[in-house]
């Protein structure tokens, strides 16, 4: 049996109160929520995307681009029909194992990402999260697809929802770290006191983390926070 004193001093391993995940390509075990679409309805964005690498279209143009190709090739599509799509994405081993973790360490465990709600949300839910905040569609009151994204989550500055949240749980810079795989998630990492390129997918982000985990399974970054 340990005592309780014992676990107090055993959650005191940690300094963190608040752990920010970015999504697509790190809990979605694919390069995006948005992307594991056009796979499944055999589309190709590859030319709006070097548009928007290019900075060319902003992440309003190239949602509503995404959106209107998916209408152009099943019209009538629905948000239950999008959702359907998603239910099958790929996750990444290990998130409930590792949010119950930093749970047992008090540590309040947040999405924030340009991927899309409905994933989020699943992800949440099964996984345990305490918050999370993502993209969404538009829709009229039959449910279909309107052509238009909501944005939620502005990609080029991540950085003010880590804030927003450090402000809702109380906490500060200080005691917050993050999780990315994208040059995106950088304003993330500059709110934070660690953060951590899971599977990283360009040199910016590996350039700006503290720490770079290339695995299977998202638990394990816990070696990096919880010191046992």
């Amino acid at each position: 049996m340990v005592a309780e004193s014992d676990v107090s001093i055993s959650k005191n391993l940690t300094k963190y109160d608040l752990a920010v995940f970015d999504m697509d390509g790190v809990l979605v075990d694919y390069s995006s929520s948005w992307s594991w679409i056009n796979k499944k309805l055999d589309i190709d964005n590859s030319s709006d995307l070097e548009a928007y690498l290019r900075k060319e279209i902003d992440d309003e143009e190239f949602m509503r681009r995404d959106i209107q190709r998916w209408m152009d090739k099943c019209p009538g599509i629905t948000l239950d029909d999008v959702s359907k799509i998603l239910e099958n994405v790929p996750v990444i081993n290990g998130i409930r194992e590792t949010v119950s973790r930093l749970h047992w360490f008090d540590i309040k465990c947040i999405i924030v990402s340009g991927g899309l709600m409905s994933t989020a949300a699943k992800i949440a839910r099964e996984g345990g999260f305490d918050a999370y905040v993502a993209n969404d569609l538009d829709s009229d009151m039959n449910g279909l697809l309107t052509g238009e994204g909501i944005s939620n989550v502005d990609l080029k500055d991540k950085g003010q929802y880590v804030v927003k949240f450090q402000e809702k749980y109380n906490t500060t810079k200080d005691r917050t770290f993050a999780i990315g795989n994208s040059f995106s998630d950088l304003p993330m990492f500059r709110e934070c006191s660690f953060g951590i390129a899971f599977n990283p997918i360009d040199e910016k982000i590996i350039e700006g983390a503290d720490a770079v985990v290339k695995s299977e399974t998202i638990a394990d970054i816990l070696p990096y926070i919880i010191q046992e």
